[in-house]
């Protein structure tokens, strides 16, 4: 089964405050998230303006698998 998340919007209604914080804040917070199982088997490299970089890629919206 795959799910399309919207970063923005899931870090928008999780993680209010997320807008404030810099790269390697939200970076230590999304792999919290990912570590407690919230998003499994996505292994989060940077986050940048774009999105989340995933290797050599950005995304804003990333499909997981569950």
């Amino acid at each position: 089964m795959f799910k399309e998340v919207d970063i923005e919007k899931w870090l928008s209604e999780n993680h209010p405050s997320w807008k404030k914080m810099n790269s390697i804040e939200l970076l230590f917070l999304m792999r919290k998230d990912f570590k407690e199982g919230k998003f499994k088997k996505l292994k989060v490299a940077t986050w940048g303006e774009k999105g989340i970089k995933i290797g050599d890629t950005y995304f804003s919206k990333v499909i997981i698998k569950k």
